[in-house]
Order: C-alpha cells, then structure tokens, then sequence
C-alpha cells in the first residue's frame, strides 16, 4: 500500500526553471511494504517535461528497531544521516552509521539499514 499526501493546496508555488533555480515543492509518500514503513519526501524529477534538477533527492526515516527497503540500483547515491544511529549493509560490509555522517554508495551496490532501539534514524538522500 503506498499512501501519497501531496503539498498542501496553499501552495502556488510553480516548479523552477532549470536555468533559473528556485524552490522545489515535492511529495510526502508513506509506503507500507510487507510490514514495515517508510516515509519519503521526493523532489520533483520533470517539469513540462524538462529535467528540474540534475539529482534526485529525498527524505526518509527508519523507526527504532526496524530495517529499511533492500535497494539497489544504477544510479549513484549519497546518505546524509541527519538524526539517529543504526548499521548500514552496503553490499558485504556493515558499517555503523551515525548523526552527522555521509554515505556514498556506488552503483549496484545493494544496502539497507537498521535503525538502532533507541530512535528514528533520519536521512536525506541524494542520487544521479
């Protein structure tokens, strides 16, 4: 089940154009995959069918305890961790990561994290 909450309706705000910049109003999507939750705001990709910006970008959060979405994927991707702690599995490996830090995963790389007991792990990703 995928739930979408759009911006609000007060809103007016027009996607930029690519050359000028400006603010990029996205979507709030919650998702529920096999019990387990994710909420992710994503950044627009196109507008009038011209790339908006050169990355993709969204936010998204791990409850206490729980395990993110296996991924993997062609694109290139960074994690900012922005609150909470966890172990991330990128690829064989598993790395603690922390408030505070970036991940760069390559391409194809699989990974996935979990969020420590005690919070939300918080992160922004950014992709391209």
């Amino acid at each position: 089940m995928t739930a979408s909450i759009t911006t609000p309706s007060s809103d007016t705000t027009e996607p930029p154009d690519a050359a000028v910049g400006g603010i990029l109003t996205g979507a709030l999507l919650i998702e529920n995959y096999e019990g387990k939750s994710a909420v992710q705001h994503l950044l627009p990709s196109i507008a009038d069918g011209k790339s908006v910006a050169p990355v993709q970008a969204s936010w998204w959060c791990v409850t206490a305890g729980e395990t993110s979405f296996p991924d993997q994927h062609e694109a290139q991707e960074l994690w900012l961790i922005a609150a909470g702690s966890g172990v991330m599995t990128l690829g064989e490996r598993e790395l603690p990561v922390q408030r505070g830090q970036i991940v760069y995963i390559p391409r194809q790389v699989p990974h996935r994290v979990t969020a420590d007991a005690e919070g939300t792990l918080e992160a922004y990703s950014i992709w391209w």
